[in-house]
């Protein structure tokens, strides 16, 4: 069996400046981005688990400053502060591959990643 390597992170706020939760200015965004990006490049996990992620683009400034390609995410629905769980991936995501690594976790991820992955969820 080949091996799988998992991270999971609360990232504390991960909210784009200017937002209630967010960092004040753009720099501190962007050292943000840096730091945990760093972190998870040296790990270089095929998924990580992220907790208190805000917004679908906070995700997405992540990803796009991360140099380990993770281009697969499911995303959860944000709670009453607009905080959701997301998780990245080497792959694709599949929900029910979700529920079994992460079975506490949110089961109601949508996955945001390619047409094919969406067709596939569809079935």
């Amino acid at each position: 069996m080949a091996s799988v390597r998992v991270m999971t992170w609360n990232v504390q706020n991960l909210f784009e400046p200017g937002t209630g939760d967010g960092p004040e200015t753009m720099r501190a965004y962007r050292a943000k981005l840096a730091s945990l990006a760093q972190v998870i490049d040296a790990a270089r996990p095929h998924i990580v688990a992220l907790q208190e992620v805000g917004p679908p683009a906070a995700l997405r400034a992540l990803q796009q400053t991360l140099t380990w390609r993770m281009p697969y995410t499911a995303l959860g629905a944000p709670d009453g502060r607009g905080i959701r769980v997301a998780f990245l991936s080497a792959r694709v995501l599949r929900e029910v591959e979700l529920i079994r690594l992460f079975p506490r976790s949110c089961c109601r991820c949508r996955s945001a990643t390619t047409p094919r992955a969406r067709r596939a969820r569809r079935r």
